[in-house]
């Protein structure tokens, strides 16, 4: 029998986090990549993805996973003959609806590094940082933009 205890490495707690991902006519970036954002080793989150004025089948990517995927939430924003809006509205539907004080923030052309990622960002906050940033790096592919 051991005099001593073994010291237990406990995890960090982590905040509930609530992901924000705004979609305007990103049906085929959603399908390829949102599992990817789903599936992450995290206790405790949630992924809103603002439909914003979509006219392709988005919404109804959203609804397929939202029945695979019980904490995806879906905000949606129709379109308006009169008021027209940029991505920062989106993006203040997407807060407005999120559950949790904790925000992170991806475009649905993005995906995770890997099943930690939410992991390793949320890891970062603390009662000293109010914002944490990350780093996306483009995936190198022959054309235009990269």
């Amino acid at each position: 029998m051991s005099l001593f205890k073994k010291a237990s490495v406990s995890e960090p707690i982590l905040p509930a986090v609530s992901v924000i991902i705004c979609a305007r006519n990103e049906d085929e970036n959603l399908t390829e990549y949102l599992p990817k954002v789903m599936t992450q080793e995290y206790p405790n989150f949630e992924v809103i993805v603002v439909n914003d004025c979509s006219w392709d089948n988005t919404e109804n990517v959203i609804d397929e996973f939202s029945k695979i995927f019980p904490n995806l939430r879906k905000a949606n924003i129709k379109e308006d003959a009169y008021y027209k809006h940029g991505k920062k509205f989106a993006m203040l539907v997407g807060i407005k609806a999120a559950k949790n004080k904790h925000l992170l923030f991806t475009d649905a052309d993005c995906f995770p590094t890997g099943n930690n990622w939410l992991r390793e960002m949320a890891g970062e906050f603390s009662t000293e940082k109010e914002i944490v940033l990350g780093y996306g790096a483009y995936d190198r592919a022959p054309g235009l933009l990269n």
